[in-house]
């Protein structure tokens, strides 16, 4: 997706550079605006990743391919995200042709 010009944050507790970019310990930490959330992480964080997703004035929640969460959609639904579970954004983009907003 980078390759593609995508902007990418990554968030991560446990890492300092990832695809060569810093990595943030939470998404509260990431010091510019942060507008689409990528999850790759357990079902069961979603809900939290979700909360602090609305905290950082994200406008959309993905949930890569395998990760669902009835209380996540909630969440980012009640909140006015685009919300999305159980798709690889990747492959999504090669069939939509999705591009980030320049």
């Amino acid at each position: 997706m980078k390759a593609l010009g995508w902007r990418i944050i990554p968030v991560n507790p446990t890492a300092d550079t990832i695809i060569g970019e810093t990595v943030y310990p939470t998404l509260e930490a990431v010091p510019e605006q942060v507008e689409f959330v990528d999850v790759f992480r357990p079902s069961a964080d979603c809900p939290q990743i979700a909360r602090d997703a609305v905290a950082a004035g994200a406008k959309a929640l993905w949930l890569q391919l395998g990760i669902t969460s009835p209380e996540a959609r909630v969440i980012a639904e009640e909140a006015g995200l685009l919300y999305v579970e159980d798709r690889c954004l990747k492959i999504e983009q090669r069939r939509t042709g999705i591009t980030p907003k320049q």
